[in-house]
């Protein structure tokens, strides 16, 4: 027999025999182990142990050595009957399923449940068949589309640069009415948690594309950015940096409003979702809200959250190269007029027809305030370059 180390594990088993009478006298044993040439070691008393345990053992009969006892039916007796009437499934206490029921909901009590529904801000499936919701949706599925979803033609891909350049020219002026503006907005408030956010800013050039758009050559443009503009919903950038941005950006939001209730009358502050105009319809904005107050009128309000803001100082970001923000001689922070920051703020204030923006950027310990206005001259050139 071979008995493994107690210490050693790894080492090779020590081999070990006894011998004994057949009335369990032991004559004589061996180890290979260092005592074992005196006949007496650890090992040679763990082999008898397992022999002796082995000898008891045996009226422990094993579930394989008898008669397999897991398929015996647990019943003593079962009846005979045709297949037919052989019920198969489990056994179902029907009392229990219909002991609380629920009644169903009907009449004016269904109007008032989906009337709440409705001013929740969200829709059921019911509210399509149910009057009056059902022709208010219909209402307001056409009032929103989006018609330069509606402009792809596989026939285009044949046409030469000069043939698209021709055909596009009818397409630049797709007018809204001021309703189907309003309607978008409205419906768009959620903003990036909203699949119709999305819809409504395929094909147009958002705020935060302007600078892209301006700086991409007109006869070779850039590809991804055409994807970006197109798709929107399919070609997100998602980043711990962009994350960072979208967690804190309420908390960014409240801390303005604290601070600008201080010093401005009758402070609001809004959401606000997708910014179009009836004469530049392929243009759009979504500021992060809307502020209005007794004292400078309705403006609008972006929020950056810096990643690195975690572990530097405002006045620190300021000195990066990568940075939105500059310093004038006097160490006086401003947003750089060239950065796409400045033309996001820019085309913001012409989508919602307000004179200035309060840009935010915001850290967990401070935060920085400027008040862009509203520079038309910048923007005409800018506009005028992207076409």
């Amino acid at each position: 027999m071979v008995v493994k180390h107690s210490q050693r594990m790894n080492d090779p088993p020590l081999r070990v025999w006894i011998m004994c009478k057949i009335d369990g006298s032991i004559e004589t044993a061996h180890c290979t182990c260092m005592a074992g040439t005196g006949e007496v070691c650890s090992h040679i008393a763990a082999l008898l142990y397992a022999l002796e345990y082995i000898n008891s053992s045996k009226t422990n009969t094993s579930c394989t050595d008898v008669r397999s006892l897991w398929n015996v039916p647990r019943v003593s007796k079962v009846q005979c009957e045709p297949i037919k009437n052989i019920n198969y499934g489990k056994t179902i206490s029907f009392t229990k399923i219909f002991k609380d029921s629920v009644p169903p909901v009907v009449g004016e009590e269904l109007t008032t449940l989906l009337r709440q529904i409705e001013e929740a801000g969200s829709q059921s499936v019911l509210m399509r068949v149910v009057e009056p919701f059902a022709s208010t949706l219909e209402v307001r599925e056409s009032a929103i589309c989006n018609p330069y979803t509606q402009l792809y033609n596989e026939e285009y891909i044949n046409l030469t640069y000069e043939q698209l350049l021709q055909l596009s020219s009818k397409y630049v002026n797709i007018y809204l009415t001021e309703e189907e503006c309003e309607e978008i907005n409205k419906t768009t408030k959620a903003q990036s948690n909203s699949k119709e956010w999305f819809h409504q800013r395929a094909g147009r050039i958002t705020a935060s594309k302007l600078k892209d758009v301006c700086r991409t050559s007109l006869s070779n443009p850039s590809l991804s950015l055409i994807k970006q503009i197109c798709y929107p919903l399919k070609f997100t950038f998602k980043s711990k940096t962009t994350e960072w941005g979208i967690i804190h950006e309420k908390n960014a939001l409240e801390a303005y409003k604290n601070e600008q209730t201080v010093s401005h009358d009758n402070l609001s502050v809004d959401d606000i979702g997708l910014c179009i105009t009836p004469d530049l319809s392929q243009f759009g904005a979504s500021p992060d809200a809307k502020v209005n107050c007794s004292c400078c009128g309705t403006g609008c309000v972006e929020v950056k959250c810096p990643y690195l803001l975690q572990n530097i100082t405002i006045e620190k970001f300021a000195d990066l190269k990568t940075s939105c923000l500059l310093k004038t001689k006097t160490n006086e922070i401003y947003l750089d007029n060239g950065h796409s920051y400045y033309y996001q703020v820019q085309q913001q204030m012409a989508m919602t027809g307000t004179l200035y923006c309060d840009f935010v950027v915001w850290s967990p310990k401070e935060m920085f305030i400027e008040r862009v206005l509203f520079n038309e001259d910048f923007l005409v050139s800018s506009y005028a370059e992207s076409y």
